[in-house]
């Protein structure tokens, strides 16, 4: 496995699903969600790069079931901290 690779492709997958998860209407990170219309296809284009690094750092059933895993973790994560985030502001 090549690691520095495999870490890169880590990090535009949580940039990716950052970036999906700003387009959302119910995200609590900013006051107006990001525009769909860019911010959506720009996270496609994140994580299908991370895909195609995880692939050729890994095998391709490894490679989909590390990048799934670290999807729905951050996908799960994401919209807690913003709670998170929001109750500590200071009003």
């Amino acid at each position: 496995m090549d690691q520095p690779v495999a870490f890169l492709a880590l990090l535009l997958a949580l940039a990716g699903s950052f970036c999906l998860y700003l387009s959302s209407a119910n995200q609590r990170w900013r006051t107006y969600p990001l525009p769909g219309g860019l911010a959506r296809p720009v996270s496609a284009i994140l994580i299908a790069t991370s895909l195609a690094l995880l692939w050729r750092s890994m095998s391709p059933v490894v490679a989909v079931f590390t990048l799934g895993c670290w999807l729905m973790l951050f996908l799960v994560v994401l919209p807690y901290l913003g709670a998170w985030r929001s109750l500590h502001r200071k009003p």
